[in-house]
């Protein structure tokens, strides 16, 4: 019998749920209620056919809150979510409309407390503000190097339409009308300038023009080495340089300085010189592209020694002036790694590479550790990285302060480099491309654990990223700026506890010290997207686990595109957000063999391994409602085949056309054209109260919502073109969900899991859904009764061959 076990908790001590807390507001407790309060004091207008949302907001009091309008009717085509305060949805009617809110706490007596507020609905022809352009200036570009830069425009009536009118772009470079985004590959050096002009959709449309330029560089001269060898060690020497003659050693030798003499034949005792010989102003690494750096010992300490100004003179030892990018106190990193090629990567190793992993996983001992501290945003520079193979490496800091969450537990960081902590732990730009990150341990720092779009194929192999304040993995960089031909690969992977932040020295198994949601000023999807951009990813035999809002968050590739997806083999559970989340411009996606877990409230409680307090100011729990959304634009093709789902969320399955009618950013084509093949899943449902508030009900979470209508004459019966949807087990799902469901060969009877979890409804456990085994019993009516769809996978989740017709669900028997 193959197992498949998620070895997690067995603590069932309740603990308090927190689902809607201010960022200032104190920790509630049960025993001692504060004063129940609405903060929101307006609301934003809407406009007339145009899709709304806006939060109702309170504190104080004892959470969970309810939510409804006690006086005055809300436009025609709002809705009031009780259990969140979120008014939404497109009004038909324009006009006034006072309307007088209560909230309800659960304390015991219950507090209440009302506010009176008008939505104020404007017709869409309603005199928009003046159209501007506040992108003045560009990036500058090099020569054969990709480049993205976006013209930006406020005011008026979005959308946006850009064109140029005078002068031409570099040679190379296009412009997206829709987008503004300006991006190719210049092939030629010079200034090109050009009259960038944009209209809106008012009506009189307005238009607005603006003079820019782009600089091109010429390519430089970036040399190829003739993979020449460099040693980091303890015992080496500093560097020799022109500019740093009295230097013991030249780093090209895997030995030890002698102890006497200059430009040694030596390993250098420091990866800082490898990029500054301590000479003013010389900071340029000293490999050439397709060079290997090896790393022996350690730990090794990117960034200041000391906090500067805290000494001076000769006491402060090496290290002490070393600041590369930044303020000249902070905001340091490595200089840009000299690139490879295709043929001959550039490679920084640690001293285990050869010998880093056993059976498939990292051997975390073989690990060489790099620490990012005072002055540095991030450990490891990999901005501009191409044909770049990074290895064997532990990424970290070295101290326990926090940036992201209120309060801050156990305390705030002091800016700019006082305190001895890096922000993220590697960056990347959208002019990383070809790079390979293998067998490296990412965990422990304030914000991301990597940050940053890629221009290219980024590739992830037995990477493990946990317990950042941040996200895991955040390709927005701060700006939204747009990937270039984003190829994201992510194998056999794990993003783990992100909003949490790590203790210092670790005490605990789950050294978590403490974790926050959006509500409490944090951060913590798993992996995070931007609006405004879009890449193709490869996800296989990985985990998104434990963190504070979605595990994997590609629901905001919106442009560009149409990107492929394939996530296989894979799990995500314990994550307060959705499981897998899907955004739009996807042309294809296929997603088999993955156990997805919604149980989104599991961080409300204590966890084995973790301190107690570990979610004290975590809220949120459940907060996208949702635990497997995706979309699809006109064209798309989705399979979503041979997966087990199992929530509690109120929804399991939510979709939307993004190019509806009314849709914004849509085409307004609808997605007629569209297709769904959904085979061989099996979808369970758990009737957890605890969700009640969030829109669950009794009985168990709903399967299937649209959230736009079926057009006249849909043939599918919904908002999606086609859907192939047959073979699949359904079980413990409510909302009104009957059965026979219409398609082929779907079921509704129990799929026999291997010890099913047998609690529901008022017998629910906190741990219900912990150690779940996976594995349907050989007399499961799941059991060899799939069919064989075009794309089924040779194996299962565990690798084991799948017969033919295979069994319904990631695991055969």
């Amino acid at each position: 019998m193959r197992k498949v076990f998620r070895t997690l908790v067995t603590s069932i001590t309740l603990a308090l749920i927190f689902f809607c807390l201010d960022s200032t507001s104190p920790s509630q407790t049960a025993n001692a209620a504060t004063a129940l309060a609405i903060s929101t004091t307006s609301i934003p207008q809407a406009t007339l056919e145009k899709a709304y949302s806006a939060s109702l907001k309170a504190t104080g009091g004892t959470v969970p809150y309810h939510w409804k309008v006690v006086s005055g009717t809300h436009p025609p085509g709002f809705a009031l979510n009780g259990g969140t305060g979120l008014l939404y949805g497109t009004p038909t009617r324009d006009g006034s409309f006072p309307l007088t809110f209560s909230v309800t706490d659960s304390s015991k007596p219950a507090q209440t407390k009302t506010v009176s507020l008008t939505v104020a609905v404007a017709t869409a022809n309603a005199s928009p503000s003046p159209l501007s352009i506040t992108s003045a200036t560009l990036a500058a570009g090099t020569d054969g190097t990709n480049y993205s830069s976006q013209l930006k425009a406020s005011g008026g009536t979005p959308a946006y339409t850009w064109s140029i009118t005078s002068g031409k772009l570099p040679a190379g470079l296009t412009l997206a009308a829709t987008t503004g985004i300006i991006s190719g590959t210049p092939t030629a050096a010079g200034t090109s300038s050009f009259t960038a002009t944009v209209t809106d959709n008012s009506n009189p449309d307005q238009t607005k023009s603006a003079a820019t330029s782009i600089a091109v560089a010429a390519e430089g001269s970036q040399q190829s080495g003739s993979g020449t060898s460099w040693y980091i060690r303890p015992d080496g020497g500093t560097r020799y340089s022109a500019n740093a003659t009295t230097g013991q050693c030249d780093g090209k030798a895997d030995v030890a300085y002698s102890g006497t003499g200059t430009n040694q034949h030596c390993a250098f005792k420091d990866p800082r010189y490898l990029w500054d010989d301590q000479s003013y102003g010389n900071h340029a690494w000293v490999i050439s592209g397709g060079d290997t750096v090896i790393l022996r010992g350690g730990p090794w300490r990117i960034g200041f020694d000391k906090a500067p100004g805290s000494c001076s003179g000769a006491g402060c030892g090496a290290g002490y002036t070393w600041c590369f990018g930044g303020g000249g106190n902070y905001g340091c990193y490595n200089p840009p790694i000299p690139a490879g090629t295709a043929s001959q990567h550039t490679r920084i190793l640690g001293e285990n590479y050869a010998s880093c992993n056993s059976g498939g996983v990292t051997t975390r001992s073989q690990l060489t550790q790099i620490f990012g501290g005072f002055g540095v945003t991030e450990a490891l520079n990999l901005t501009g990285a191409k044909y770049v193979d990074v290895e064997c490496l532990e990424v970290t800091r070295h101290s326990q302060c926090i940036a992201f969450g209120s309060p801050a537990v156990p305390a705030s960081c002091v800016s700019g480099s006082a305190d001895d902590y890096d922000s993220d732990g590697i960056h990347t730009d959208n002019t990383t491309h070809d790079l390979l990150m293998q067998d490296l341990w990412i965990h422990g720092h304030i914000g991301r654990g990597i940050k940053g779009p890629i221009g290219g194929l980024v590739t992830c192999l037995r990477c493990d990223i946990a317990f950042n304040g941040g996200a895991g993995w955040d390709f927005d960089d701060g700006s939204a700026t747009p990937m270039v031909n984003g190829d994201w690969h992510f194998l056999y992977s794990t993003i783990e506890w992100s909003g949490c932040n790590q203790e210092y020295p670790a005490v605990h198994t789950i050294p978590v010290a403490s974790c926050y949601g959006q509500s409490d000023g944090g951060y913590g999807d798993g992996v995070g997207t931007p609006h405004g951009t879009g890449l193709s990813a490869t996800i296989d035999h990985s985990k998104f686990i434990y963190n504070t809002q979605d595990g994997l968050d590609l629901g905001h590739i919106d442009t560009g595109g149409p990107y492929t997806l394939s996530i296989t083999n894979s799990i995500a559970y314990s994550n307060s957000g959705g499981t897998f989340k899907i955004g739009g411009n996807f042309g294809t996606a296929m997603i088999t063999n993955n156990v997805a877990i919604g149980d989104c409230d599991r961080m409300a409680y204590p966890i084995s391994g973790a301190p107690s307090t570990y979610n004290a100011h975590l809220g949120d729990f459940c907060r996208a409602s949702d635990a497997f959304p995706f979309d699809f634009r006109q064209n798309s093709t989705f399979t979503i085949a041979n997966n087990t789902i199992v929530t509690y969320a109120p929804t399991i399955f939510d979709i939307s056309c993004w190019d509806a009618p009314g849709v914004q950013g849509a085409n307004g084509k609808g997605c007629g054209g569209a297709t769904l093949n959904f085979h061989d899943n099996i979808v369970v449902g758990y009737d957890n109260p605890a969700t009640y508030p969030l829109g669950s009900q009794v009985g168990g979470p709903g399967a299937w919502y649209f959230q736009e209508a079926a057009p006249s004459g849909s043939k599918s019966g919904t908002v999606i073109g086609t859907i192939n949807r047959s073979n699949n087990l359904y079980y413990g799902i409510g909302h009104g969900f009957t059965c026979p469901t219409g398609y082929s060969s779907e079921k509704c009877v129990t799929p026999d899991f291997d010890k099913q979890p047998t609690g529901n409804g008022t017998s629910f456990t906190p741990t219900e859904l912990d150690n779940f085994n996976f594995n349907i019993s050989s007399g499961s009516a799941a059991a060899g009764t799939g069919v064989t769809y075009s794309g089924v996978p040779a194996t299962d989740y565990n690798g084991v061959s799948r017969p033919n017709p295979p069994s319904m669900g990631a695991v055969e028997p």
